[in-house]
C-alpha cells in the first residue's frame, strides 16, 4: 500500500502515482489499483482492474487441460477465442471436464475472422522431434476453416503440416484459398496428432531450435454463418519415447558346479538390448 499523506488535490484534479515495481506470474495475471480516504462518500469508483500477461515458457513433456493456471493467450486486437465451460448449440461438452479454449463459448462466430490463440513457449534444446497431440471439435461452415501454425525461436509462423499429412492423424481435410485447414463438422471430439521434427520448420534449416510455440488460428469470411466454431481440449507436446532395455545374456563362469567353500570369479555377459 501507497500512504499518499497530506496531498492536496483539488476537485476534478488527477496525479500519478508510482506504485513500484511487481513481480508477474507465468501466464494471466490480475492488477487491481485502489484507494482508500477517510469519509469517502462514493467506493464504486475507488478500484480499477487490468488483466496483463507474462509469456510462460515450460519444459517438456507439457500437459494441458485448462484446468488449473492458464498460460495461454488469445491475442488479437477483436478475438473470440474464450477459456470456459462450452455452451454452444454442437459443441456443449468439453473432451475431459471442464474447460475448453473455444471460439465464442454460448453461440455463433463471427464473419471476416482471423483469430489466434497461443501456447506457451516450450523448450527444445538439444531435441529434436516430439509427438504433437490435442483433442478438437469443429462445426463450422463452408470455406470458413482452422489450422495450426508453429514458430521456432520466435521466428516466422508457418502452418504445420499440410492435407491428409503422412506424418499426423487426423489432419487437414481441406483448401480454402490455398492453405490447408479443416472445415466441415467433425461430428465430436477427435484427436489429431502430428510427428513434428522440429529443425524441418526453421527457415534455412538451422539444425537445434531452443524453443517451440503453436499457434491455433480461426478464419471465416464475410458470408453469414449459423456454425459453433472450433473448441480445443487436452493439449500435449510429448517427447518421444526411448528404447531404454538392458539384460543379461548368459553366465559364463563358474561354468560348473564347484567344491564347496572353493572362491569362485563369476562372470557374465550384458547387452543393451535398446538404442
Amino acid at each position: 500500500m501507497v500512504n499518499l499523506g497530506t496531498v492536496s488535490l483539488n476537485p476534478n484534479a488527477t496525479m500519478d502515482v508510482s506504485l513500484g515495481n511487481i513481480a508477474l506470474q507465468q501466464g494471466t495475471n490480475t492488477l487491481c489499483a485502489y484507494t482508500i480516504v477517510p469519509n469517502d462518500s462514493n467506493t464504486f469508483n475507488d478500484q480499477k482492474c487490468k488483466q496483463l500477461f507474462r509469456e510462460a515458457v515450460v519444459q517438456l513433456t507439457y500437459d494441458d487441460d485448462f484446468e488449473s493456471t492458464n498460460l495461454w493467450l488469445a491475442d488479437t486486437v477483436v478475438n473470440q477465442w474464450e477459456r470456459g465451460v462450452p455452451a454452444m448449440t454442437n459443441i456443449n461438452t468439453s473432451h475431459s471436464p471442464i474447460n475448453v479454449w473455444g471460439i465464442d463459448l454460448d453461440g455463433n462466430y463471427a464473419n471476416n475472422s482471423d483469430d489466434y490463440l497461443y501456447s506457451p513457449k516450450m523448450l527444445i534444446s538439444g531435441l529434436d522431434s516430439a509427438l504433437f497431440k490435442f483433442w478438437h471439435y469443429y462445426n463450422l461452415d463452408s470455406y470458413d476453416g482452422v489450422n495450426v501454425e508453429v514458430s521456432m525461436d520466435n521466428g516466422t509462423w508457418l502452418t504445420l503440416g499440410v492435407m491428409n499429412d503422412a506424418k499426423a492423424t487426423n489432419w487437414y481435410n481441406a483448401t480454402i484459398g490455398g492453405s490447408p485447414f479443416w472445415t466441415g463438422n467433425s461430428g465430436g471430439w477427435i484427436e489429431s496428432s502430428y510427428s513434428i521434427v522440429f529443425s524441418l520448420f526453421i527457415p534455412g534449416g538451422a539444425p537445434s531450435p531452443d524453443t517451440v510455440q503453436f499457434r491455433y488460428h480461426f478464419h471465416s469470411n464475410a458470408y453469414n454463418n449459423s456454425a459453433d466454431g472450433w473448441a480445443i481440449d487436452d493439449f500435449s507436446l510429448v517427447l518421444p519415447p526411448v528404447n531404454i532395455d538392458g539384460g543379461v545374456i548368459s553366465i559364463n563362469s563358474p561354468a560348473a558346479a564347484t567344491p564347496v567353500g572353493t572362491p569362485v570369479t563369476v562372470d557374465i555377459t550384458v547387452k543393451n538390448f535398446g538404442l
